[in-house]
């Protein structure tokens, strides 16, 4: 939301998920809900990936690939509850 800044290493996982098409194929109406659940799957499970990338402020090779991982893992999920 407007008045809900977010983090800089959210910002950057959903930017990553946003511009490497992985949200291409869900609906308008399912963006906010996925990116609500996406950060609290993050914060839960993925917490050191959130906390390396808010140090190295970048996505270096390991980064990434263990974000891929988080965002198929959360993907498999949710698709499964929609």
């Amino acid at each position: 939301g407007q008045y809900s800044p977010l983090s800089f290493e959210k910002q950057i996982a959903i930017i990553f998920v946003a511009t490497n098409g992985y949200i291409d194929e869900l609906e308008m109406e399912e963006i906010e809900r996925f990116e609500k659940e996406f950060f609290a799957f993050l914060d839960t499970k993925y917490n050191k990936l959130l906390s390396a990338i808010a140090e190295q402020k970048e996505i270096d090779d390991k980064i990434e690939q263990e974000l891929i991982t988080a965002i198929k893992e959360f993907l498999s999920s949710f698709k499964k509850e929609s």
